[in-house]
């Protein structure tokens, strides 16, 4: 049986595929579960695979114009993969990036047009533009992914795309050294059924890819849900608590910690005169405001109301005074207002180090909140 003589029929079965996908990914993205976004991006993307497949398969047929069969075919198959590159930063929520992918596009697009159908640096100058924008997409996604993945696993989920810029490689060194008669992915040859293949397995991994991106995502979100304060986005109690422990149990190996209590001054007056609302955005800009001045190792949790607590790794009392005092100065110089009513935010704060004889975290958040009750007595705005 000769194995190369079935490429029409591998190129209907990836069609195939394509109607199939977009299919679901319609369902999905109408469900509004899964980033409907990347859900109707992933609809187009298989769309468009599917009318490019489909005009390439009556490439050569009588009745059908070289225009449509040839460059419309291109067009849609390179839209295809630039789809991809746009709008793969949908799937992290991200804004699409459009115009490095249609710049290319447009450009291989241009160079298709103005070189003829029977040259063999047409199929190359195609062959040449889909692999550009795969490894376009594969080069975008990475750092992306690197986010919330390892690298390893993160190189894993690109290395479809990187498989694909590889196979266009070789097909664009192909135009330039072989007869144009067997470029096309019609021509019987055990090279093109294996290159069809390998490219329906590689359509089938990247739908399969999304979907695993997409359900990963819901994951993160349900976790980060678990551990983040939703008004503040600082660490929630029990998030902190699990953080504390851990910094605890790092001190037994030579890594101490110190703690800093951060309490707004006048909280309750703000939210009498300016609203409960006033008082969210309030909270709301003391953590966006202290997160420049803590390191990647520190963390910063609510503890409730307006109290928040520093963790500051490897720090001593002097070094989390010092934290304290900046964020305290920072406060003083802000001038914050709601609605157009000026607000003096203040706070005060409660230091203290984690001492060898402490059994646990919660001998040293007493003392930091023993200083911070002495800062309140004393005046507040203080840090002590």
């Amino acid at each position: 049986m000769n194995i190369g003589s079935h490429t029409p029929t591998q190129l209907v079965l990836i069609a195939g595929l394509s109607l199939f996908a977009s299919l679901v990914w319609t369902l999905l993205a109408k469900s509004r579960r899964l980033a409907p976004g990347a859900a109707w991006a992933m609809t187009a993307t298989n769309l468009l695979l599917l009318v490019g497949v489909s005009l390439y398969v009556v490439r050569g047929q009588p009745g059908w114009a070289d225009v449509l069969t040839y460059q419309t075919s291109s067009l849609f198959l390179l839209s295809c993969f630039g789809l991809l590159w746009a709008a793969g930063p949908l799937i992290t929520n991200d804004a699409p990036v459009w115009r490095k992918p249609l710049w290319l596009l447009v450009l291989t697009m241009v160079m298709l047009v103005l070189i003829p159908t029977s040259s063999p640096y047409w199929p190359a100058m195609s062959s040449g533009g889909m692999m550009a924008l795969n490894a376009g997409v594969a080069i975008a996604a990475y750092p992306r992914l690197r986010r919330v993945l390892s690298w390893q696993l993160s190189a894993l989920l690109v290395s479809p795309y990187a498989l694909l810029a590889l196979m266009f490689l070789i097909r664009t060194l192909a135009a330039l050294l072989l007869p144009i008669e067997q470029l096309s992915l019609l021509h019987q040859s055990q090279a093109n059924t294996l290159w069809l293949w390998v490219g329906f397995l590689m359509a089938l991994l990247i739908n399969t890819q999304v979907a695993f991106l997409l359900v990963l995502r819901l994951v993160l979100m349900l976790q980060r849900l678990t551990r983040i304060d939703p008004l503040t986005g600082a660490l929630n109690r029990r998030a902190f608590d699990a953080a504390l422990l851990n910094a605890h149990a790092a001190a037994g190996r030579g890594i101490g910690y110190s703690l800093a209590l951060i309490d707004m001054d006048h909280f309750k007056q703000l939210n009498d005169q300016l609203g409960h609302a006033a008082g969210d955005a309030a909270l709301r800009h003391l953590v966006d405001g202290l997160r420049p001045l803590l390191r990647d190792v520190d963390a910063v949790g609510r503890l409730g109301g307006e109290e928040f607590c520093l963790l500051l790794r490897d720090a001593d009392i002097g070094g989390a005074a010092l934290v304290a005092e900046r964020i305290r100065q920072q406060l003083q110089q802000t001038h914050w207002q709601w609605q157009g009513r000026e607000w003096p935010l203040r706070a005060s704060f409660g230091v203290a180090q984690r001492q060898d004889g402490d059994t646990g975290p919660d001998a040293v958040l007493a003392r930091a909140d023993a200083a911070l009750y002495e800062a309140k007595r004393m005046g507040r705005d203080l840090v002590r």
